[in-house]
């Protein structure tokens, strides 16, 4: 992976880590799909955006969003290709 995608990844997170309680979960998710739209491997996105945890947003919850999203993104390229 470049430098520029670590980045990349690394901003994301940060940012998430901002967010406030209520829309963490919509952020993330959306976070979650520009990561799969830019063909960013699904490890390496678990592997940033759970710096995000918190004692109210854990890793379960993160881990299940990512890989949500990671299935949106590829069932909507799938339509997509037909």
């Amino acid at each position: 992976m470049s430098q520029r995608s670590i980045a990349w990844l690394l901003r994301m997170a940060a940012w998430l880590a901002r967010q406030i309680k209520g829309d963490r979960n919509y952020k993330l998710f959306w976070a979650a799909c520009r990561l799969a739209e830019g063909n960013v491997p699904v490890s390496d996105a678990l592997d940033a955006l759970v710096r995000a945890e918190q004692s109210d947003f854990g890793e379960r919850e993160i881990t299940r969003t990512v890989y949500s999203a990671y299935r949106t993104v590829g069932a909507a390229s799938s339509r997509q290709n037909r």
